[in-house]
């Protein structure tokens, strides 16, 4: 499901701004494709050399090439995601398509017994709205997070898909689309395009008169 909501082709440039053990990682870099590939921030020190140590040093066998592949493609960073989208301000060009974040959850995911013992190690820093608005202006297609119910009441999406039989839902913001228009902004819009029509029409008229 995470790649349908992701909604990436390949050949796509993501940006996932949770590390983490890679696990996400990995299988969104299979299916970017040779073409593709995707930066992984971490903010843990800690979690970071452990997650670029396996990436780099994973054993593996002839059959799982592809696997082996997708792993390259993925270039860990250690920093915080806020400081990392302030940099990709300072740039003229949008470098990403997706920007993708799975926040550590409060409330432990059980099943998620890889990052069980590291949990000490983790950021806990709470995603904002305010972040997730910067995100969604710095990537072409939209900005996914990782949604467990109750975790996240205080952020406001376009959509959420998931959940039906599980905790786990994806929030979604989508970049240039009505939905993100304030009702202000789009009186703005309309005024500015009929200010660009009238002036428009009187240029012709004077033309034909």
């Amino acid at each position: 499901m995470l790649i349908d909501v992701l909604g990436i082709e390949p050949g796509d440039k993501v940006l996932d701004c949770t590390m983490g053990m890679a696990s996400d990682a990995v299988t969104i870099s299979f299916s970017l494709g040779a073409e593709g590939n995707i930066t992984a921030l971490e903010s843990s020190p800690v979690i970071y050399a452990i997650t670029d140590y396996g990436l780099k040093h994973w054993n593996w066998q002839q059959e799982s090439k592809a696997m082996r592949q997708a792993m390259e493609r993925i270039t860990p960073i250690c920093c915080k995601y806020e400081t990392y989208l302030q940099e990709l301000c300072k740039k003229d060009e949008l470098e990403y398509d997706v920007i993708y974040f799975d926040p550590m959850f409060e409330r432990p995911v059980m099943e998620s017994s890889g990052i069980a013992p590291l949990r000490k190690a983790a950021d806990y820093a709470p995603l904002t709205q305010d972040i997730l608005e910067l995100a969604s202006t710095l990537c072409r297609k939209r900005v996914v997070v990782k949604h467990r119910d109750g975790t996240l009441k205080q952020l406001q999406f376009d959509r959420i898909e998931g959940g039906k039989y599980s905790s786990l839902s994806y929030g979604i913001l989508f970049v240039f689309t009505p939905y993100r228009l304030t009702f202000g902004k789009f009186i703005l819009m309309v005024l500015g395009l009929a200010g660009l029509l009238t002036g428009a029409v009187w240029g012709l008229l004077k033309l034909l008169a």
